[in-house]
């Protein structure tokens, strides 16, 4: 059962609530079950279960307490203007990262931040399960927001693997040197140059350029050049 108060919504079991006077509002859709819609500047978050279809299409939807998990009994949907936030602290889905269970369809097109809490630090191939849904669950449209310097990669049945991105840094060591550095590793990237930025003008070095290490720039033959590192698929 939920009851609307003048700061909370707060539910029978659980700690799920809506920390805004106009965070939601229960409607009857033509299915005849309970909806939670999260609205504009609006917030639903906490543990526990939700009996009933959750819309969040420009609110905000934060599972756990930091972390936890927050259950849907229903259909869920992020939409395009709607924002999911996820603590990870750990690998363990409840207990060291936020989870979200759907018992039913899980469609999400808005963005999706995720944050590292407690010192965590993932490692490349690291996995974890965001999402446990029982339904379909629809989510390549959404935005995937991380720390700098990392990223995630879908393995399906809302599985992630961590991924750590390569940071390209310059310096001169001589007078007509450029020299291009990076540290990460960069097994799956290859090193592009480019003299113009056009998309259709990238070519990749040869030899090709794969593993941690750098590159020298002999600038008196190539006075204007750009470059990036290019993951392979």
């Amino acid at each position: 059962m939920c009851r609307d108060e003048s700061s909370a919504l707060a539910w029978s079991r659980g700690r799920a609530r809506a920390d805004r006077k106009r965070s939601c509002r229960i409607a009857r859709p033509e299915e005849n079950k309970l909806a939670v819609i999260v609205a504009s500047q609006g917030r639903l978050l906490g543990s526990g279960t939700v009996k009933g279809n959750v819309v969040a299409r420009n609110g905000a939807v934060i599972p756990g307490a930091s972390p936890g998990t927050l259950t849907i009994d229903g259909d869920f949907e992020l939409g395009d203007a709607g924002v999911l936030e996820l603590e990870v602290g750990g690998l363990l889905p409840g207990q060291q990262h936020d989870q979200l269970v759907v018992t039913q369809d899980a469609l999400m097109t808005g963005t999706i931040v995720i944050t590292f809490v407690n010192g965590f630090i993932p490692r490349a191939g690291d996995q974890i399960k965001l999402f446990d849904v029982d339904g379909s669950l629809t989510a390549t449209q959404a935005r995937y927001v991380l720390p700098d310097g990392f990223a995630i990669e879908s393995i399906g049945e809302g599985g992630f693997r961590f991924e750590i991105l390569p940071t390209l840094t310059y310096s001169t060591p001589g007078p007509a040197t450029f020299r291009l550095a990076w540290t990460s590793d960069a097994i799956d990237y290859r090193l592009q140059t480019s003299a113009t930025l056009d998309n259709d003008d990238w070519s990749f070095l040869t030899p090709p350029i794969t593993a941690s290490g750098h590159h020298d720039v002999n600038m008196s033959a190539a006075p204007r050049a750009y470059f990036r590192l290019f993951k392979q698929n």
